[in-house]
C-alpha cells in the first residue's frame, strides 16, 4: 500500500487492519469500507463498497 499511497499523493491518514481492528470500529460488513473521522476522533460518514471521488470531496468538505 505504501508505494501507491505516495503515487497517489494521498495527504491524510490511511489504517489498514485486520479483524480486530475492524471490530473496535463497529464491524466491517463489506470491501472496501472507508471511515471519515473527524478532528474529535469521531466516526461521522461510512462508506461502503465503491465510493466515487465526489462523496468523498464533499463528506469531508461538510466537515471542515
Amino acid at each position: 500500500m505504501k508505494p501507491y499511497i505516495e503515487r497517489a499523493k494521498m495527504n491524510y491518514p490511511i489504517v489498514l487492519g485486520n479483524d480486530e481492528a475492524a471490530t473496535a470500529f463497529g464491524g466491517v460488513e463489506v470491501l472496501p469500507t472507508t471511515l471519515i473521522i473527524d478532528r474529535e476522533g469521531r466516526i461521522v460518514a461510512t462508506h461502503q463498497g465503491l465510493t466515487s471521488k465526489a462523496e468523498f470531496e464533499n463528506a469531508i468538505k461538510d466537515l471542515l
